[in-house]
């Protein structure tokens, strides 16, 4: 089985980005620690013209990782500094779809972060 990191690295790698994971394991603690404590991937590709820093997690934790960033205030303000950089930010899942009782396929869910005034707002769709 693959994990969500795996997906997400196959999938931005498949539209011709340049990603890898940024996310380290702390072997000591055995805890991982996210870049800036919201991102695993960083991936650079022309057609966006920027770098996307995405948080990538099942299906199921997509609506909990994103008000762990609007609702944790270090976090919150790296990502608007990373979104101040002219950067983008993509919090993205992998929903699993079944039919009939078996897997079929896991299908990306995005949602892409704009700031709206002071805050953090998740936009479907990236």
């Amino acid at each position: 089985m693959s994990s969500p990191t795996s997906r997400s690295l196959e999938y931005w790698r498949g539209i011709g980005s340049l990603a890898g994971v940024v996310e380290r394991f702390k072997s000591f603690s055995k805890m991982r620690h996210d870049l800036f404590l919201f991102c695993d991937i960083v991936a650079i590709n022309a057609l966006w013209g920027n770098a996307v820093f995405i948080q990538t997690t099942s299906g199921q934790n997509i609506q909990a990782r994103i008000k762990k960033i609007q609702d944790t205030p270090e976090i919150a303000a790296n990502v608007k500094r990373v979104l101040g950089a002219g950067n983008t930010v993509i919090v993205e899942g992998w929903a699993k779809r079944t039919k009939a009782g078996r897997t079929v396929r896991y299908e990306r869910v995005a949602y892409r972060c704009e700031m709206d005034g002071d805050k953090l707002k998740f936009v479907e769709g990236a």
